[in-house]
C-alpha cells in the first residue's frame, strides 16, 4: 500500500513539473507577445495555426506563422499587451482576448490554446483592429 501510493504521489510531482498549466502557459505568451519575443512564443505554436490579421482566418504552417507575426511586431512594435478576458470551452480549449497597444493604436487579440501530448498549444491567433 505505501509503495502504490508513493508511486502515486512521485508521478504526480514529476507530470505536473513537466506540463505548464495553462496560467503559467498564457503568462508566458503574454510576455512573449508584450516584448515582441518571436523566440519565445514560437515554443507555444502549433505545428499549423488558425491565423489572421485584418482578413479572413486560414491555417497555416508553424514557420508562416512565425514570419507573419514577426511582420507584426516589426511594423507595429507593441508598447504593453494585456489579457482582458479568459475562458474555458466545454471541449477543454483555453480562450483569451488580449489588448495589444502600438504607437499608432490598438488591436485585439484573440488566442486559443489546445492541449497535445501534456502542452498547451496555440491553435488560433488572430489580430483585429480595435474598433
Amino acid at each position: 500500500m505505501t509503495t502504490s501510493l508513493t508511486y502515486l504521489l512521485c508521478s504526480y510531482i514529476l507530470f505536473s513539473s513537466l506540463a505548464l498549466t495553462e496560467t503559467q502557459t498564457l503568462q508566458n505568451i503574454k510576455n512573449a507577445i508584450k516584448n515582441a519575443s518571436i523566440e519565445e512564443l514560437q515554443k507555444y505554436l502549433h505545428t499549423s495555426v488558425k491565423f489572421s490579421f485584418h482578413k479572413e482566418k486560414e491555417i497555416i504552417p508553424k514557420q508562416t506563422a512565425i514570419q507573419e507575426i514577426k511582420n507584426i511586431f516589426k511594423k507595429h512594435p507593441p508598447t504593453d499587451f494585456e489579457f482582458i478576458h479568459k475562458g474555458q470551452s466545454q471541449n477543454g480549449l483555453i480562450y483569451s482576448i488580449g489588448q495589444y497597444s502600438y504607437p499608432e493604436g490598438k488591436l485585439i487579440v484573440y488566442i486559443v490554446l489546445k492541449k497535445y501530448k501534456l502542452k498547451w498549444k496555440i491553435q488560433n491567433i488572430d489580430f483585429k483592429k480595435n474598433i
